[in-house]
């Protein structure tokens, strides 16, 4: 006797089948389906975070740091990986890097707008050099142009709201 899939009743199968965020697992056991997520394989950078994760249980930092440096590559505008590059260095008394990368994620975290964590991560990167004390200082003022600009935008918005 077969099932509804093909397979003789009673043996076990799994398949794969892929929606538009996310890849499941189908397996067949005993005639029941099963659906189980599984990670998403198709880009370089998961390959590359699998390998990360490896590098900094085992201790590997040095290539861990490799491999932020290749996703950095991979995904230039993601603060994340930057910032995350930032506290190995420091924790390996690099300071000197570490500061240079923490600037680098505050950069971009203030770009995609993200003031808050950009001033949190400014916070730690004068804590360690304090002669960058002037990052907080242009965040501030970033920050303070990108409300006024907020509030341009919404001006027109208020002033028909109230008006009608």
């Amino acid at each position: 006797m077969r099932s509804l899939c093909g397979d003789p009743a009673g043996s076990d199968s799994f398949a794969r089948f892929v929606d538009r965020k996310n890849t499941y697992g189908l397996r067949l056991e005993m005639g029941v389906f099963y659906t189980t997520p599984m990670l998403r394989r198709d880009s370089k950078t998961f390959d590359l975070r699998t390998q990360l994760t490896k590098a900094l249980q085992s201790g590997k930092f040095g290539h861990a740091l490799e491999l932020y440096e290749l996703i950095e590559k991979q995904k230039p505008n993601e603060p994340r990986w930057s910032h995350r590059k930032a506290d190995l260095l420091c924790r390996l008394g690099r300071r000197a890097d570490a500061v240079a990368a923490y600037e680098h994620a505050v950069d971009l975290y203030a770009a995609r707008g993200f003031f808050e964590r950009a001033m949190a991560t400014a916070k730690v990167m004068v804590a360690i050099d304090p002669d960058k004390e002037h990052v907080l200082t242009r965040l501030d003022a970033e920050h303070a142009h990108a409300l006024d600009d907020r509030a341009a935008q919404l001006a027109p918005f208020e002033h028909h709201h109230h008006a009608g």
